[in-house]
């Protein structure tokens, strides 16, 4: 699995979206999933779609979107 880009570094506090574009092989299957709560997925065919809540705290917070075996970066600014 290939995925692009590999990281979103300037979602801001109050929110935000973006899509992650995926490349396989023909016929390899693949998931989608993170771990952090303030990140919402919504696997399609050849891409991902997310979305980003508010950051109501002051300093800026990181999480990871996992797709397949490549690991998608998320930087969402503080207030």
């Amino acid at each position: 699995v290939t995925v692009s880009p590999t990281s979103f570094t300037t979602i801001p506090n109050t929110g935000g979206s973006g899509t992650i574009n995926v490349t396989t092989t023909s016929g390899c299957a693949w998931n989608a999933s993170t771990s952090s709560n303030w990140i919402t997925i919504q696997k399609g065919a050849i891409a991902v779609q997310f979305t980003v809540s508010k950051n109501n705290a002051k300093n800026g917070r990181t999480g990871t979107i996992v797709v397949g075996n490549a690991t998608v970066n998320i930087s969402q600014f503080g207030k």
